[in-house]
């Protein structure tokens, strides 16, 4: 089963970003990603990207007490492919979660106020999906598996 698929960002734009969140909460992602379609049906599923890099401008910060997170601008290539709704049919604001708090939920993010940088920095992700298998999160990109541990907690 295909939870989501979209851009997992390399170990190089996880450590910059990192560096960047002001506020770290108690859990965060292992590999960060933005959701382009959560759930795709089969004619959602964008086999044609899978394992391609793309380059995405980070262009603003926030959080709260629950989220953290920064807000993002999609290549134009890609904006087609972002499909990510909410409930309400309401396109979801594109955003990497670095981390919450207990209770709090990934997808909140897109509400924090984000305050834009003053300058834009870029990060590079790579298209795939994260799908379900032996009840384990795996993330599949360019028909590689990769195991996925859904969240951690610091270890400061």
């Amino acid at each position: 089963m295909i939870n989501f698929e979209g851009l997992f960002f390399t170990k190089e734009s996880y450590a910059f970003l990192k560096s960047l969140e002001k506020q770290k909460l108690p859990i965060s992602s292992d590999i960060y990603h933005c959701t382009f379609k959560l759930f795709p049906d089969k004619n959602e599923v964008f086999s044609n990207l899978i394992g391609k890099e793309f380059e995405v401008e980070i262009i603003g910060y926030a959080s709260d007490e629950m989220n953290s997170g920064f807000l993002i601008n999609i290549p134009d290539e890609l904006k087609e492919y972002y499909l990510n709704y909410d409930e309400n049919m309401k396109l979801i604001t594109p955003h990497i979660t670095t981390s919450i708090n207990y209770g709090a939920k990934n997808r909140n993010t897109q509400n924090l106020k984000f305050e834009k940088f003053n300058k834009s920095y870029k990060v590079k992700g790579i298209f795939g999906m994260n799908v379900r298998k032996n009840n384990k999160n795996v993330i599949i990109i360019d028909s590689k598996y990769i195991e996925y541990k859904n969240y951690k907690k610091y270890n400061n």
